[in-house]
């Protein structure tokens, strides 16, 4: 009975996030080729002042 009841919470269970995260960044118009990477880590490699 509790393998029974642990698969019905199981199979119905609905995955929820509790909180997400957002992050603004702000870049100036002589900034170029500014890409942040997936988990907000800066690449700079490839960024152009154009002053």
């Amino acid at each position: 009975m509790y393998r029974d009841a642990d698969r019905l919470l199981t199979e119905g269970a609905v995955l929820m996030p509790l909180s997400y995260f957002r992050r603004h960044t702000l870049i100036k118009p002589w900034v170029k080729n500014f890409h942040p990477g997936m988990q907000h880590f800066y690449y700079l490699k490839d960024v152009i002042l154009d002053l």
